[in-house]
């Protein structure tokens, strides 16, 4: 990447960045997305299970056991 950060790092940014959206539902996508079920999001996980919603803490809960 020409700015020096790597693919990796800009979906990560991105994934964090709508970890702290206003929409539950936007929040909950995270962990639905294929980025969401990488090795690389075990701290948005770990974030996420702390989430005011239920829904998304459910979610989170969800994909760091592999479920679909």
């Amino acid at each position: 990447m020409p700015d020096g950060t790597t693919k990796d790092e800009k979906e990560i940014e991105s994934l964090l960045s709508d970890l702290k959206h206003t929409s539950p539902d936007k929040r909950k996508w995270v962990f639905n997305s294929r980025q969401g079920k990488s090795a690389r999001a075990v701290d948005l996980l770990i974030s996420a299970l702390d989430d005011k919603e239920m829904m998304v803490r459910e979610c989170a809960s969800r994909s760091a056991r592999g479920d679909r």
